[in-house]
């Protein structure tokens, strides 16, 4: 084996492979997200022509993270930070995110709704865990979750409330709750760790066979 190809198989695990462990750094739930804070990013589609662009409720990123004892949820908006009093509007003022989690990648079969509503300064944190009888309101401890509210909305929930183990996708949507239209993403695929290390390992095999 080549020098070469020993120096880029040290990088690719250098970058995939920490993500896949899980060993990178803990996000900090302080409402603002660096680059690479959180292991998982799901960028939105543009929404050009639509009259929330622009607002600090036009969601940019979903974001996603977890350690042995938290989930980890990010939301970054296109132009920060996001908007907590609703559209401009809103006769209610008050902004939603709501996320619905899944245990199938079609996003057939959901398992948790989770919900947080912004007023101004204020937030609540509501979640549902869908059962055989139904949804089934969770209640939440204030030492259950952490949220903080500036140019994103950041969010960790423990995971004996919240059991990130069995989800696959996810549907999420950002509410003004007034006149001006939401903006939702999804249904998305929420890749697995493991799935990071075998694209570095694949790409190892393509530069093996290349070099040969």
């Amino acid at each position: 084996m080549s020098k070469l190809m020993i120096g880029l198989m040290v990088a690719i695990v250098g970058f995939c492979g920490p993500a896949a462990m899980g060993v990178l750094a803990t996000p900090i739930v302080d409402g603002t997200v660096g680059a690479g804070e959180y292991e998982i990013v799901i960028t939105d589609n543009p929404d050009y022509g639509t009259d929330f662009r622009n607002t600090g409720l036009d969601m940019a990123t979903n974001q996603f993270d977890d350690d042995d004892d938290w989930g980890y949820l990010a939301v970054t908006v296109v132009s920060p930070p996001i908007r907590t009093e609703g559209d401009p509007w809103s006769f209610l003022g008050v902004s939603v995110f709501s996320i619905m989690f899944y245990s199938d990648i079609a996003a057939t079969t959901p398992c948790y709704y989770l919900e947080v509503e912004m007023i101004g300064d204020d937030t609540e944190v509501e979640l549902w865990e869908y059962t055989a009888s139904g949804w089934d309101d969770v209640d939440l401890d204030p030492s259950d979750y952490a949220v903080a509210i500036d140019s994103a909305l950041e969010l960790k929930i423990s995971k004996d409330v919240l059991d990130t183990e069995v989800i696959e996708s996810f549907r999420s949507q950002l509410d003004g709750t007034g006149a001006w239209q939401d903006d939702q993403m999804g249904p998305e695929l929420i890749p697995e760790p493991a799935t990071l290390l075998l694209i570095g390992a694949g790409f190892i095999g393509l530069l093996r066979r290349k070099i040969r």
